[in-house]
């Protein structure tokens, strides 16, 4: 709104388009439907790690251990921590990829690929496993009660598997983004976190005894089951050769 504000009071639009042509909402819904899949695709691991806290909370609850959503609470602190170099890892591929995709390079691409890959996936790796190296000096940053601390070092390993899998799944999602295929790392990722991560943490908490742990291991096979959809998605729905070939052919087309 505020930017709205600035280029009517300063007249901006005339120094750029020299006023508003017909056609300026051409190609309008589109583009809300893009900015609607990547919202999805920044914010669905966030919103299921919410809910997963709402899980977290009535287990407590029904336990009659404030302990257990202290726990998760340190567990998830620790989760978004990684969870933001994950992310980084993510726009990092995008920005690569896409810009060889622009010059219409598949080898410039696959080299794109595989050098993001070799930067993205060691950080995360290196990332997890210095948490678990350190993770009783970690957990004793947040809390010195003992009942907490047993229920975070029996959840830890979890949580870092289940942010390993992130990361690597957010590789394969960043290079859809620069790919420019929106909706299969949306729609993918909703379904792998609402659909199978939650149901299977409420079934493991609930009905089988797990716990906490229940709760972590939900969010785990969440993220493993997006993470082979995302390379699945990639390496059959969503290929570089057959986006390359598909832009090569409308620039014939449009040349003609």
């Amino acid at each position: 709104v505020f930017q709205t504000i600035l280029i009517f009071w300063f007249k901006l639009y005339q120094k750029t388009w020299q006023g508003f042509p017909p056609n300026i909402f051409l190609g309008m819904r589109e583009t809300l439907i893009k900015g609607f899949q990547v919202v999805i695709i920044l914010s669905m691991n966030w919103w299921a790690t919410e809910f997963y806290t709402v899980q977290a909370g009535i287990l407590s609850k029904i336990e009659n251990d404030p302990s257990i959503l202290a726990a998760y609470a340190v567990l998830t602190s620790t989760f978004s921590l990684v969870w933001c170099v994950n992310q980084i890892s993510m726009v990092t591929a995008a920005r690569f990829v896409g810009h060889q995709v622009g010059h219409l390079d598949l080898l410039g691409v696959r080299t794109a690929e595989k050098r993001t890959w070799l930067v993205c996936i060691p950080l995360s790796t290196g990332l997890c496993l210095l948490w678990l190296l350190f993770s009783s000096y970690w957990v004793e940053l947040y809390t010195q009660e003992e009942r907490v601390q047993e229920l975070v070092h029996g959840s830890f390993w979890i949580m870092m598997a289940s942010i390993y899998t992130l990361g690597v799944g957010s590789w394969a999602q960043g290079v859809l983004q620069g790919l420019g295929y929106l909706k299969y790392p949306a729609y993918f990722s909703t379904f792998s976190y609402v659909f199978v991560g939650q149901p299977t943490a409420f079934v493991l908490w609930k009905y089988q005894g797990y716990g906490l742990q229940g709760i972590w291991i939900g969010s785990w096979v969440g993220q493993i089951v997006n993470t082979f959809l995302q390379f699945f998605a990639l390496n059959v729905l969503a290929t570089p050769q057959k986006l390359i070939a598909e832009r090569k052919e409308r620039e014939l087309l449009e040349r003609k």
